[in-house]
């Protein structure tokens, strides 16, 4: 069995829904308020907000009248501790009900009650386009500097091994030859190679990394050909992979946002504002603490950083050197529209979400009609027409400007992970020549030392 006071509560909440004309508050604020208007004159409403309101309508055959409030705010607390804006209204019992996206704060909800909430929304930043990045030094980007640092290292480093390595085998094959000689009246080939340089072999080391190379290695000795060969390997991966980054650099441009987040706002270039008299207004001015704290003091000796209406703060993004906080469906709608209407992306949105609130019709205090409210906003939700409103009135996901918090295929620059194969490589080929020169630096110290026997036996 239902209490009686459940009932009474619900009775008296059809005696003023039912064929009574209903007073409402409201603001233009797309996609949950939109004003439908002829010549300048609004001629309806539709929206999020009003599609709940009209689902109401044909239950309970009551009417309604908007009034708009006269500073064009939601309501924040004055000086002299009153409310302004739709929530004063709501408070002097001008109207009803406040049908729009109050956010449900603390202080708020000490002054009015608020329905059961219908939405939740994060709060974003609209910021200008992305900056395309300076081609000048487009030469330079598909590598990392630690993969820049490595390859100089090695360009520096083994040259000098490579004419280390032919100059101990050309002198250890010379003396070879000449104990030959000594022996035998036929001169060896090796008699016929110069002593090695080492500007020959940063000739080639860098030759082949740009794959210009027109040197050869001397043909003594199997170690540094080796190392060579192994430089020849990873030098292709190299130039492949420098080369395909380069062109895509080049091709596809990759768009840095102006900023990311709250927390660079405050360093940027940028101005920043908000709406006067919302939520975000009391959140920011009043924050006593971190990046809260910063940009209220922005708000605050920012001239006109406290916009009359959310077009205004849209328009001077616009314009350029200009950031507007607002809820993220609100940016969302205002991106969509201005491309609709320019053919071009002039508005973006930052990638950080913050600050989310519930959204919830707005009532005066022990109103008869919250509890109806409640019960047919939840009945209606859980009846899936909340999302089905959603798609009717939210911007679509395949917008063509889309946020940049969605631009994560842009070509990125290569780091050493990216290249650990090539590296890898060049590791296994140093080691092996290594190797091999030490096996050969031991096998011809032996040869000698047999020649000077048989020379010393005969």
């Amino acid at each position: 069995m239902r209490p009686f006071r459940l009932e009474l509560a619900e009775g008296v909440s059809r005696q003023q829904f039912n064929g009574n004309k209903l007073r409402l508050a409201s603001l233009e604020r797309p996609p949950f308020v939109i004003f439908e208007r002829s010549n300048g004159t609004v001629t309806g409403f539709k929206g999020y907000c009003y599609e709940i309101l009209h689902a109401l309508q044909k239950i309970y055959n009551f009417t309604y009248e908007v009034k708009e409030p006269s500073d064009n705010t939601y309501g924040t607390i004055t000086a002299n501790g009153s409310w302004n804006g739709m929530i004063g209204m709501i408070i002097e019992h001008i109207v009803d009900i406040g049908v729009g996206p109050f956010s449900v704060t603390h202080s708020r909800s000490k002054a009015i009650d608020f329905s059961v909430a219908f939405h939740e929304e994060p709060t974003a930043i609209l910021i200008p386009p992305p900056a395309e990045d300076n081609r000048l030094l487009a030469c330079i980007k598909p590598f990392r500097l630690e993969v820049w640092l490595s390859l100089l290292l090695f360009a520096l480093l083994l040259p000098i091994v490579l004419w280390k390595d032919l100059t101990f085998v050309w002198k250890t094959y010379q003396k070879a030859a000449v104990t030959h000689s000594q022996i035998s009246p036929v001169k060896p080939n090796v008699f016929q190679e110069r002593s090695p340089a080492l500007a020959k072999q940063y000739f080639f080391i860098l030759g082949v990394l740009i794959g210009q190379s027109g040197q050869k290695l001397s043909s003594i000795g199997f170690s540094p050909r080796l190392l060579g060969a192994f430089w020849c390997l990873s030098a292709v991966v190299f130039a492949s992979a420098y080369v395909g980054i380069l062109v895509g650099f080049l091709s596809f441009p990759r768009l840095s946002p102006i900023i990311g987040k709250l927390e660079e706002l405050p360093g940027s270039k940028l101005g920043w504002g908000v709406h006067r008299g919302t939520a975000l207004e009391t959140l920011f001015t009043e924050a006593t603490t971190g990046v809260y704290k910063t940009i209220g003091e922005g708000l605050l000796k920012q001239q006109g950083a406290l916009v009359d209406a959310n077009a205004d703060g849209v328009q001077r993004v616009t314009n350029g050197s200009y950031a507007f906080i607002k809820e993220k469906s609100y940016l969302q709608f205002a991106v969509g529209e201005d491309y609709a209407r320019s053919g071009t992306c002039r508005l973006s949105i930052a990638k950080q979400e913050f600050f989310k609130v519930n959204f919830a019709f707005a009532l005066p205090t022990d109103s008869p009609l919250k509890h109806l409210l409640d019960k047919k906003i939840l009945q209606l939700i859980e009846t899936g027409l909340g999302e089905y409103w959603k798609k009717l009135y939210w911007p679509p996901s395949s917008r063509k400007c889309d946020d940049v918090n969605r631009s994560g295929g842009a070509i990125k620059s290569l780091n050493l992970t990216d290249l650990q194969g090539a590296f890898v490589i060049l590791a296994l080929g140093s080691g092996a020549a290594s190797a091999i020169f030490v096996a050969e630096r031991i096998i011809t110290q032996s040869l000698i030392s047999r020649f000077l026997t048989f020379k010393s036996v005969f």
